[in-house]
């Protein structure tokens, strides 16, 4: 089963009914008696959230399992999520509704800015111009004009 749609249906039938609610938490605790009690109906999780070390311990496995590099916790997946966001041009008080943020300013501080966006500060900031001559290229921005040679 490699659909996402398919994978969450499969993790919503094994939620407790009352956390299949909009507004209810994601990331739930698995059940502590799945299996033990020679039910085969018994649900997956449990109506409470799973605790911070659990899900940072689950998200070091998963980045291992998938061959990620790097350091991955479970706010890497938040901070991934927020920036692609508003990236995206989503308002920042929708960003800050979804990932459950009180101020709306908070979502800001997870947001990196993109190559394609740096290059595009970067073209706005300096003009570059033939000179004339063959080799060379004169940068204009607001304080400088510098010449470059190719070797």
């Amino acid at each position: 089963m490699c659909c996402p749609v398919q994978l969450y249906k499969e993790y919503a039938d094994q939620r407790p009914l009352t956390m299949n609610a909009p507004d209810s938490r994601f990331y739930l605790a698995i059940n502590p008696h799945l299996g033990k009690t020679g039910r085969n109906g018994d649900a997956w999780f449990v109506a409470a959230p799973m605790c911070t070390n659990k899900l940072g311990q689950k998200a070091k496995v998963m980045a291992e399992k998938a061959g990620l590099q790097g350091r991955h916790t479970n706010h890497s997946g938040r901070k991934t999520c927020i920036t692609k966001l508003l990236n995206a041009n989503v308002p920042p008080t929708e960003v800050a509704k979804l990932s459950g943020h009180r101020n709306l300013m908070s979502p800001n501080q997870y947001n990196t800015v993109s190559i394609e966006r740096q290059q595009h500060m970067s073209t706005v900031v300096h003009t570059v111009t033939s000179s004339g001559e063959s080799g060379t290229e004169v940068f204009k921005c607001k304080q400088h004009t510098c010449t470059l040679h190719d070797p």
